[in-house]
């Protein structure tokens, strides 16, 4: 298509279908397709961005996959920052940065929604919107379900989060929440909590509880 692998010189084994590619010099063994696909790319390679926009920024990551319109669109910046990432469904990733992150559900891993690129390091995130929203540096943390881990907060790190709404509004760490609505939503910044059932009632920063059940109240 018009403009893809447009700048393209001596390298070989790439795939561009639409005005994808455009800024390639070097990079090998990626497939581009779409209007905008893997656009910025020069020495980035063996990478596939199937959708328009997808992986757009890129200029030297290697080994993402981008399938859907704007996944890991706005990934930049230096090998470690935009290398080994995931984004399945349209916007998927779309607004962060990093190593080592899965995204798989429409919105899933999109990160900040104002405008700017999050930073984020060995994330899951699996269903709609899962670890929508979210900002600061979040690293190790699993997200399944609609919204789980939904607006998370600049620091959250190793936490599990499974079930519709799992740990929205969290900024806390090591917390493991398997529930089947709404669980762990009023944890702001707690930390170390194990919570398994449904509907949880918690105080902003409870610490160390270990909860099996299901509509039951521990706001201070």
């Amino acid at each position: 298509g018009y403009g893809g692998l447009y700048s393209n010189s001596s390298v070989a084994f790439n795939i561009a279908i639409g005005s994808s590619l455009y800024s390639n010099t070097s990079g090998s063994y990626s497939v581009a397709i779409g209007d905008g696909s893997m656009f910025l790319n020069t020495s980035g390679g063996e990478s596939v961005a199937v959708g328009a926009y997808a992986i757009r920024n890129s200029t030297v990551g290697f080994y993402n996959v981008g399938v859907g319109i704007y996944a890991l669109e706005k990934m930049s910046g230096s090998f470690n920052e935009s290398s080994n990432n995931t984004g399945l469904g349209t916007r998927s990733g779309r607004s962060m940065k990093g190593e080592g992150n899965t995204g798989v559900g429409m919105n899933s891993l999109r990160a900040d929604t104002t405008g700017g690129v999050v930073l984020m390091k060995y994330n899951t995130a699996v269903g709609f919107e899962s670890m929508y929203s979210i900002d600061g540096l979040p690293e190790y943390n699993v997200a399944i379900g609609y919204q789980a881990m939904y607006n998370g907060g600049t620091t959250s790190t190793y936490n599990i989060g499974i079930g519709p709404n799992a740990l929205t509004n969290n900024d806390g760490d090591h917390n493991i929440v398997i529930s089947t609505i709404n669980g762990g939503s009023g944890l702001a910044t707690g930390d170390y909590n194990t919570l398994v059932g449904s509907q949880f009632t918690l105080a902003a920063n409870d610490d160390s509880l270990a909860v099996f059940g299901n509509n039951l109240g521990m706001a201070a």
